[in-house]
């Protein structure tokens, strides 16, 4: 014989893991940025008060939202920060890989060639304290291939002299005066 029982699903709990599937599903979009955010701007706190154990604890929770699939603008953003924060602490190391992610996802991003330049010249300025100044070179050329693109002239010409001063730190006098001629050649008359 069959039975029917009858099951009372309103006082039965919802295993935990369903809930928490359910729960991240609906609110994981909006804590995500929230929690990100919240990340950065104490990351950045952090480093600015220069704590460097509260500054690596942070980005040690920070790092894994760079595998939760973000867009490239935001792993920019996380990217620039974990550089921030391993330098601080002097990982020299670590600072350059975030940083070349960081650059990597720059040169990527679907903005308006204007911010997309600036963002460049920013992690270009990051290379460059880091001492690696041929990445920075490197960022600051194809900066300068944005700038020329889009028709901005006066925005090639301090990219141009940045150039030219990182080659003559790096020795390479010939190519710092073709770049500061380029630039003197960009200059609007």
């Amino acid at each position: 014989m069959w039975q029917v029982r009858k099951v009372n699903r309103i006082n039965k709990p919802i295993p935990k893991l369903i809930f928490c599937v359910l729960l991240t599903s609906v609110l994981l979009p909006r804590s995500f940025a929230q929690n990100v955010d919240d990340l950065v701007l104490r990351t950045q706190s952090s480093i600015s008060e220069g704590n460097p154990t509260l500054t690596l604890q942070l980005a040690e929770q920070l790092e894994p939202f760079l595998e939760q699939g973000v867009n490239s603008e935001s792993l920019v953003s996380i990217a620039s920060v974990l550089s921030d924060a391993f330098a601080s602490t002097n990982q020299r190391g670590s600072a350059a890989r975030y940083l070349q992610l960081a650059a990597d996802n720059a040169l990527v991003l679907e903005q308006p060639s204007a911010a997309q330049i600036e963002l460049l010249q920013d992690i270009s300025s990051q290379f460059r304290s880091l001492g690696i100044r041929s990445q920075s070179i490197s960022l600051l050329s194809e900066a300068v291939r944005l700038a020329e693109s889009a028709g901005e002239a006066r925005g090639v010409v301090p990219l141009l002299e940045e150039i030219a001063t990182l080659e003559a730190e790096l020795g390479n006098l010939q190519e710092s005066q073709r770049n500061y001629g380029a630039a003197l050649d960009a200059l609007p008359i």
